[in-house]
């Protein structure tokens, strides 16, 4: 079944811009620019009716940037996405904040969740995670990360009534993280990346429930003059009694392309993937990636037999330090996936 139909998906020409540019005369694809940009872009679901929205990016002093991802469908569902990476001399500054008020899907937990399952439904939600840190030594950095978090459920939102019932839930969480990165600032990127954090969700915060949150990520770019290969590992394990909007997730349009978003769902996630980019012309790449992983509760629980596998395949288009990002994914459901963004996957 064809899950995801795009009927546009047009970035309009004429955009709003202010723009400081370097001289050098290179191809956009290895210039990081300092830019100002807004684009407007459209889709269809099954799921949301007709959406619109914006993309929206300022980059400036070569590695600070705020993006901006806006949704808005006819079914009155709002959602806004910022990231914000501000380098101060040593201090960084990093904020990711998220405000929705929008249906979602539910396949229940687990990892032999069963599509017959699914249930909708609404929610409200902002959440603000933000880690304030220094460069200790070199391309090394050490974060103290806090996460405040507040869900208000609809009454067809089984999962988080389940859980509690009361109308206003909170999770509030405090931590450290640390991440070395030596990757070139280029759309073709060189490098490793490797990133570890750690997130307590104590009651005395006002969390309903005590748990925490252990993550680490690890990724490899390599590049052969007009193409780069790319490689990202992740894992995630929730300790205690997390929210269910704390659970760990594979699906959507970053890990475990090829699902639909939230597609599997349980305390502890482990995914592997890899994608290839070739430039097709000028400032415009094709791609094609795979990936693996799988959700489970406790170690013991881990086999290469559950193992979900998705892939696919698309352009990847970079407009003034924007890369944008239209694929197509599948995996074993024989569904496809339209993923159209302004964001990496990794």
């Amino acid at each position: 079944m064809l899950r995801y139909l795009v009927i546009i998906c047009l970035f309009i020409n004429q955009f709003l811009t202010a723009e400081i540019r370097n001289t050098d005369e290179q191809d956009s694809l290895n210039v990081s620019e300092k830019d100002f940009i807004i684009l407007p872009f459209g889709y269809y679901t099954n799921e949301t009716s007709v959406a619109i929205g914006l993309f929206s990016q300022l980059k400036f002093k070569e590695k600070n940037r705020i993006f901006g991802n806006f949704i808005y469908t006819l079914k009155n569902q709002i959602m806004l996405f910022m990231i914000t990476d501000y380098h101060l001399g040593n201090i960084i500054f990093y904020n990711k904040l998220v405000t929705e008020n929008y249906f979602a899907e539910s396949y229940g937990t687990g990892s032999l969740s069963n599509l017959k399952d699914k249930f909708d439904y609404r929610y409200i939600k902002l959440e603000s995670y933000l880690e304030t840190g220094k460069n200790i030594f070199r391309n090394s950095s050490v974060f103290i990360a806090t996460d405040n978090f507040y869900y208000r459920p609809y009454s067809d939102d089984k999962l988080a009534i389940s859980y509690d019932d009361s109308r206003d839930q909170f999770a509030n969480g405090i931590g450290l993280s640390v991440k070395y990165s030596d990757i070139t600032d280029k759309f073709f990127r060189d490098g490793i990346l490797y990133k570890a954090g750690y997130l307590f969700y104590p009651d005395f915060f006002g969390n309903l429930k005590e748990f925490s949150i252990l993550e680490a990520e690890t990724a490899f770019f390599v590049t052969f003059r007009e193409s780069a290969l790319n490689t990202h590992f992740t894992t995630r394990y929730s300790f205690g009694t997390p929210h269910p909007e704390k659970l760990s997730t594979l699906g959507g349009s970053e890990i475990l392309r090829g699902y639909p978003s939230k597609r599997f769902a349980d305390k502890s996630i482990w995914a592997a993937q890899i994608q290839y980019d070739i430039r097709f012309y000028k400032d415009l790449s094709l791609c094609c990636f795979a990936s693996a992983g799988d959700v489970f509760s406790r170690f013991s629980d881990i086999t290469i037999k559950y193992t979900k596998v998705g892939y696919g395949g698309g352009i990847l288009y970079e407009f003034k330090g924007l890369a944008v990002r239209m694929e197509a994914a599948t995996s074993r459901e024989k569904e496809i996936q339209i993923i159209v963004t302004g964001n990496r996957a990794f």
